[in-house]
């Protein structure tokens, strides 16, 4: 038994592959009308006269969801306590959002409601920003504090 290795110096890959290579010589089945669309060169192009990703794409964006459940279990656990804290808000508020505390975080989620929310009581006011003051608490420099 002859045992041959395969060296590119002594032998023509082109000969050698279409001697032991697959050959698909029947007709091809892709749809070649879309071809065009997703050639990267024609979408580059089209992005750079549009401005648009092709077929509506998202721009993709990046988050930190380290917090985010890991599985199944963790995630119900974090609906069901959602859903309690919720249900721990008056009934008239509860109504307002047909007890659904889906539709309070979509309430929520909308900044023009913010006003809203506050007197409902259910988002806390916004602190007020005051004016850089003197501090009238503090001695002045070279003045002891008298402790009794």
């Amino acid at each position: 038994m002859k045992i041959s290795v395969l060296n590119p110096f002594t032998i023509d890959p082109d000969i050698h592959s279409d001697s032991h290579g697959l050959a698909c010589r029947d007709e091809s089945l892709t749809v070649q009308a879309d071809a065009e669309q997703s050639d990267i060169n024609f979408i580059v192009r089209q992005f750079g006269v549009t401005k648009e990703l092709p077929y509506g794409g998202d721009i993709p964006s990046y988050d930190d969801f380290s917090d985010a459940p890991n599985d199944f279990h963790q995630a119900m656990n974090y609906i069901r306590s959602t859903d309690e804290f919720f249900m721990e808000f008056p009934a008239n508020v509860r109504a307002k959002f047909d007890n659904d505390a889906g539709a309070l975080l979509d309430y929520l989620a909308d900044s023009k409601n913010y006003d809203e929310a506050v007197s409902l009581g259910i988002v806390l006011p916004r602190p007020s920003i005051k004016p850089d003051s003197p501090q009238q608490d503090s001695p002045a420099s070279g003045e002891s504090v008298d402790q009794a």
